[in-house]
């Protein structure tokens, strides 16, 4: 059985949730997507994106003040992240590589 055209877009939306949970310029953009949309499929998984956004956030945040107190490990984490935009924007200028 065929799903209507407008179902095919969520299943590929969810998709691309699950693909890039850790890529924040991406999960950005699906949110921006899913803003426009009102049904209950595009709520429940508008309601995941923005979670996922904010425990990649939190984690950051957590990383960076490891970071800032002079953990090596750790600072080459925060630089892969803003490099690869990965958890933070991407900013080539913040690179600790």
């Amino acid at each position: 059985m065929n799903r209507p055209y407008f179902e095919d877009s969520f299943y590929e939306l969810k998709e691309l949730f699950n693909s890039s949970k850790k890529n924040t310029p991406i999960l950005k953009t699906l949110l921006n997507e899913l803003n426009h949309r009102s049904t209950d499929f595009a709520c429940a998984l508008r309601n995941e994106v923005e979670d996922c956004l904010k425990n990649l956030e939190e984690t950051f945040k957590q990383c960076l003040k490891v970071a800032e107190q002079g953990d090596a490990g750790v600072q080459f984490i925060v630089g892969y992240a803003y490099r690869s935009g990965k958890g933070v924007e991407k900013d080539d200028g913040l690179t600790l590589l």
